[in-house]
């Protein structure tokens, strides 16, 4: 009996080692990866992550879309203040302002987008 315990609880070392481990690899991940704004969460994070599509395009796709358009900041802001699909087939309409996002919150999701756009060129 006392080396079944014994067995156990080396084998659950083991295993704690091991969890452990992968704890803290996705732990360096997500340190690497861009995090939305956590002004913009509240109104964006439900339906779009940023490297990701979950009910709607992830924002680095949207980045990429607007990838060197110079207008791109008016157009982005006003997509978001209007709503709807706006060419994505995603098959769900974004509610206009974001889930009522204000001025300073959709100024701040925008600037990230775009920020996101310059990520693989080397121009950030």
């Amino acid at each position: 009996m006392v080396s079944m315990i014994a067995k156990a609880m080396v084998n659950n070392k083991m295993f704690m080692k091991y969890i452990a481990l992968i704890i803290c690899l996705l732990m360096d991940i997500n340190a690497h990866a861009a995090e939305m704004p956590a002004i913009a969460k509240d109104h964006c994070g439900g339906c779009h992550a940023v490297e990701k599509t979950l009910y709607a395009p992830s924002l680095k796709a949207i980045a990429m879309k607007y990838r060197g358009d110079a207008d791109a900041a008016n157009k982005l802001t006003e997509i978001i203040n209007r709503g709807g699909t706006s060419g994505w087939n995603s098959g769900m309409r974004m509610p206009p302002r974001g889930l009522n996002a204000n001025d300073k919150e959709i100024k701040a999701m925008v600037e990230f987008i775009i920020e996101l756009s310059t990520e693989d060129s080397g121009t950030k």
